[in-house]
């Protein structure tokens, strides 16, 4: 054997496919060095690596195969030094990426080194045994090499095939790992499915090679052990195609359903939601799909009734277990399928997935989307993300209470010029999301206003601009221009967008994944009630990436929780020195910080100090929710010394019905209803909650901003409750504008669902 070993490594080294293939592996590896996020070793470097590794070595341990049955070794002692090829193949691209992690102050090597070995290690003992086995089936060099590549493709056909026909977006794949469904999710771990999915995948090639081990040579097949060794790899690889959906490695649409558990029919629509989210956030989300697709189908112009599914996920966690990319909401236009989070109410993005399904009436017959001609193979339709996106902002056209004229006009505002030219006629990924979803959907809708909407439709389904409008597409950009510079932008909405605008993308964070692994962590901890877990792991990502607000101020969270008030000292005064280095961020930030400054300075009963805190604060220009806690902390400085210690000691309570006691200080504290109220709906105590805001005087309350949000609270306490008769009775009395755009989308949800219930 050791002379085989010889002759093995002495035709690698001499052989120019195996150099060629070294070159190629280090060359990719060196690149990766160079791009911001793929210079660790994590899942962007991991994933590339294992992919290119795999190609590379199909083909190389083809032709290694070949090289062993020329100098007349039987086939099966060839296995093991296809592997040891593979893993001197990528010796170099682990070296490369090991010290890159290191120059690029890696967070956790530990966590690169997992994810190497997971993908491209165990990617590569695949590919070579897949290779190998191919090689032997041909005496014909490029016969085995032709079919070693075929396999590779098949299970990338596959992959495609799955994403086009099943719900699922991510993908387990021997010859690369695994895929989210998103090109940048903050939260990638290596979960059991995937340790399920590198298993199978070494059966599997195990078994491919044995297999053909098995035709070829007459010698095994009077050995017992071989046969033992091929059934136990049948048997394994039967158990886990079995049991793909409960290991998590492959979902199929019954699968998800059958896991979600809850189904409601409606008019248009099958809601599939996980029976963890509680009835009334079911009830209502269904009620909200029937307004959405009623306004929906008028704003497409559809005769005929589009049926559609949505499945429900309970959180982000499940979402990506049984759907893939957790980050994201989405719509396959083809399935008439969207795919969307329990979250806020009503939901924020289920109209825009909603409508990508309505646009697919207008669009491409086989992608149910818009369409383009690939460039040089013209003969090929690929989707138009410009297109796509944009006319589903367009039908979705408010976010937040601000619609997307405004939006545009604040980007103008805020210097930036890109163009609907620039949109639709170049990378539409190429701009940040802010900037991409705002032009193209402003312009789009702007087309479907002032020329006509059947024009948009028919561009939308692949006409050319000037067949669908009679104008030219700069004519029609230059007259956009005009309008957003005909009305000012709302000046109380840029500051907002420009903190969005400024945040950083995810490929410029340093060590993503792993900050993100511990914020994910922690918020675990959190939903378990062990804050001192929680704090450990916030901490950890803190240091990691030192320069995320967000995180910052999650840590002072659960320090307030833990009352940790030492803590929050040290870390408010050291947030504050560091303010000036946050950039568009800096100003909401260090108003955040000193919220929990003066509240941390109220718990130590220093109130002079809190209140000259307060009165700085209050003469910045904060947001309403700033403003109210400002305000509110501000008013129990300024309460009688009795009453002030029972709030103090109210709020440092770690008992979770401590708030209720706020009930008894009402007469003493106006406020104290409202935060009982409050506490009752965060906890979905809807009567109670009800009840509290009702015997509330809002004249009693200190300012107008509570007012305004009690009445926002209140109904949607009543709404929840069905208390419905009385929702419509307190909604009559509501005059204020703006109050009453920001509650226009509850009292259409409640008009509609009483009047199904009427029915």
């Amino acid at each position: 054997m050791n002379a085989v070993f010889k002759d093995i490594i002495r035709s690698l080294l001499g052989s120019w496919t195996f150099r060629i293939a070294a070159v190629i592996n280090i060359i990719v590896a060196v690149i990766l060095t160079t791009m911001p996020l793929f210079n660790m070793m994590d899942y962007e470097s991991s994933i590339v690596t294992a992919f290119s590794s795999s190609i590379l070595l199909l083909v190389v341990s083809s032709l290694l195969a070949q090289k062993f049955e020329e100098i007349g070794e039987s086939p099966e002692g060839g296995v093991f030094p296809a592997v040891i090829a593979a893993l001197v193949l990528i010796a170099p691209v682990f070296l490369i990426g090991f010290l890159s992690a290191v120059v690029s102050r890696q967070c956790s090597l530990s966590d690169g080194l997992h994810f190497f070995l997971m993908y491209t290690v165990l990617s590569a003992v695949v590919s070579s045994v897949t290779g190998y086995g191919a090689g032997l089936l041909f005496k014909a060099r490029w016969k085995g090499i032709l079919l070693a590549v075929s396999i590779f493709i098949a299970f990338i056909v596959g992959d495609l095939v799955r994403f086009f026909f099943h719900p699922p977006i991510f993908f387990y794949n021997p010859f690369y790992g695994f895929f989210s469904g998103a090109f940048y999710d903050q939260l990638i771990e290596i979960t059991p499915a995937f340790y399920w999915s590198r298993t199978a995948d070494l059966l599997g090639g195990l078994l491919f090679v044995h297999a053909v081990i098995l035709i070829k040579s007459w010698s095994v097949r009077k050995s017992r052990l071989f046969y033992i060794v091929c059934a136990i790899c049948t048997l394994s690889a039967l158990a886990f195609a079995i049991t793909t959906a409960h290991t998590g490695y492959r979902m199929y649409r019954s699968d998800i359903i059958r896991l979600l558990g809850g189904t409601h029919e409606g008019k248009d629509f099958t809601l599939n939601y996980s029976k963890d989210i509680p009835k009334w956030k079911v009830n209502f989300y269904a009620a909200q799909v029937d307004l959405e697709l009623e306004e929906l189908h008028a704003f497409f112009k559809l005769k005929r009734r589009v049926p559609v599914r949505i499945f429900l996920f309970k959180d982000r966690m499940q979402k990506r277990r049984l759907f893939g990319a957790m980050h994201v909401e989405v719509a396959k236009p083809n399935l008439r399928e969207i795919f969307i989070t329990a979250d806020d109410i009503p939901h924020h993005s289920m109209r825009h997935e909603l409508a990508h399904i309505l646009a697919g009436e207008y669009s491409n017959a086989f992608f149910k989307a818009a369409a383009k001609p690939l460039p040089v193979l013209s003969f090929i339709p690929i989707p138009d993300i410009a297109k796509i996106e944009g006319i589903a902002v367009a039908a979705a056209f408010e976010l937040d209470g601000v619609d997307f004229y405004q939006r545009a006009r604040i980007i103008r505002a805020l210097g930036n010029k890109t163009s609907a030219e620039d949109i639709f006629h170049g990378n539409f990924y190429a701009f940040p999301s802010t900037i991409a979803y705002t032009i193209a959907g402003s312009f789009t809708r702007w087309l479907y206003d002032n020329y006509s909407p059947e024009g948009v439709f028919a561009w939308h389904k692949g006409k050319s601009f000037t067949d669908a409008f009679g104008t030219s597409f700069k004519a029609a950009s230059d007259a956009f221009e005009i309008f957003l510079q005909s009305e000012k932008a709302p000046e109380d909405e840029v500051a907002n967008l420009r903190k969005s605008m400024s945040r950083r993308s995810i490929h410029r964070i340093r060590c993503v994944h792993q900050v993100a692994r511990e914020m994910s962590k922690s918020r675990h901890h959190i939903n378990t009630g062990n804050f001192k877990a929680a704090y450990k792991h916030a901490q950890q990502a803190c240091r990691w990436d030192s320069a995320n607000p967000d995180i910052k101020l999650h840590v002072l969270k659960i320090a307030r929780e833990l009352k940790y008030f030492d803590t929050i000292d040290k870390m408010t005064s050291s947030a504050l020195k560091e303010s000036k280095a946050m950039g568009g961020q800096g100003a909401d930030y260090v108003q955040a910080v000193l919220l929990f400054q003066a509240e941390n300075t109220i718990m130590k009963g220093d109130f002079p100090a809190a209140k000259s805190i307060l009165t700085n604060l209050l003469e910045e220009d904060l947001n309403e929710g700033m403003k109210r806690m400002a305000l509110m902390l501000d008013s129990m400085c300024d309460l009688d010394k009795e009453t002030r210690s029972e709030v103090i000691e109210i709020f440092r309570s770690t008992d979770e019905n401590a708030w209720m006691k706020l009930e008894q200080l009402a007469e003493r504290w106006p406020l104290a209803l409202y935060l009982a109220g409050s506490s009752a709906l965060i906890k979905d105590d809807f009567t109670k909650a009800a009840d509290l805001y009702s015997k509330i005087n809002p004249q009693s309350l200190p300012h107008g901003l509570f007012r305004k949000e009690l009445q926002i609270r209140y109904l949607k306490a009543l709404f929840l409750a069905e208390r419905y008769e009385k929702f419509h009775e307190v909604w009559k009395t509501i005059t204020e504008s703006k109050t009453k755009k920001a509650l226009d989308v509850l009292h259409k949800l409640s008009k509609f669902r009483s009047k199904r219930i009427e029915n």
